[in-house]
């Protein structure tokens, strides 16, 4: 009861802004997190989500590696962290 009065209270608070860029770098982090994970632990799942991810960098990088993905733009310059963070054996 007091859960939803204090919900109702928050609703009419302005929003923190979100941030929706997707970034080389973290996004290698992760790739490669999940790649290691799913293959210490035999589990499938893991290994297809980090493949889904470099997938998706991968086919943004027809032009070359760039370091930002945004509302359909792959811009900026890669910096050296997305090329040491991306794995290159997947």
């Amino acid at each position: 009861m007091i859960r939803d009065k204090i919900f109702k209270f928050r609703e009419n608070r302005i929003r923190p802004l979100r941030d929706e860029k997707i970034l080389t770098d973290w996004n290698g982090l992760m790739i490669a997190a999940l790649s290691r994970a799913g293959f210490v632990l035999n589990n499938n799942e893991y290994i297809n989500m980090a493949k889904k991810a470099a997938d998706f960098i991968l086919s943004l990088s027809k032009d070359g590696l760039k370091h930002r993905y945004k509302d359909g733009e792959y811009s900026f310059e890669p910096l050296i962290d997305d090329y040491a963070f991306l794995p290159s054996d997947f």
